[in-house]
């Protein structure tokens, strides 16, 4: 299925964001600038945004920040798990928006209650999230996300209606380990 245009339908068994996460995170962030009664993880007292320009080098600042984000909310003991996290999923991301016919930025927001760490990527793509399936762990494609399964508690994407494309969360303990 090509895409061309900045919208695209959506069938009735595309992926949705799972009710229990909904919930669990006060409503999920589409892309800024929608209606603020979507509820961009209002429960959640600690959030950040960052959009990212759809360039090989753009994972690089998403590390970055990711790592600065969780020391300035004192998860320092989560940076390079969460920064692990990211890398696969804003990889994916720069890969799925610089396949398409018009070059789109990719979206990336980090939530916290301290608890838990909630990361969504956000890219414009239609094109599925595809997991290696079993005997195929050593193949070129999907290998990040069996990473993004170890670390993370739950994932998952869904598709974006407001705005196209798809989002893939990851939701990371946000506890420090026991020592």
């Amino acid at each position: 299925m090509a895409f061309h245009g900045t919208s695209t339908p959506e069938p009735p068994d595309w992926p949705r964001p799972p009710d229990d996460l909904a919930a669990t995170v006060g409503g999920l962030p589409v892309s800024p600038g929608h209606k603020p009664e979507t509820g961009m993880a209002h429960d959640w007292p600690l959030a950040s945004f960052l959009e990212l320009s759809a360039h090989p080098k753009a994972v690089r600042s998403a590390r970055s920040h990711v790592r600065q984000v969780l020391s300035d909310w004192e998860l320092d003991y989560r940076r390079e798990h969460v920064a692990l996290v990211i890398s696969e999923l804003a990889t994916n991301a720069v890969r799925a928006s610089r396949a398409l016919t018009e070059t789109t930025p990719v979206r990336l927001w980090l939530f916290s209650d301290k608890d838990k760490i909630l990361i969504m990527v956000w890219d414009a793509s239609p094109c599925p999230v595809s997991p290696p399936r079993a005997g195929e762990e050593l193949g070129e494609n999907g290998r990040g996300l069996l990473l993004v399964d170890a670390i993370s508690t739950r994932w998952s994407w869904y598709y974006t209606a407001e705005t196209a494309g798809k989002v893939v969360w990851s939701l990371c303990s946000g506890t420090e380990p026991s020592t």
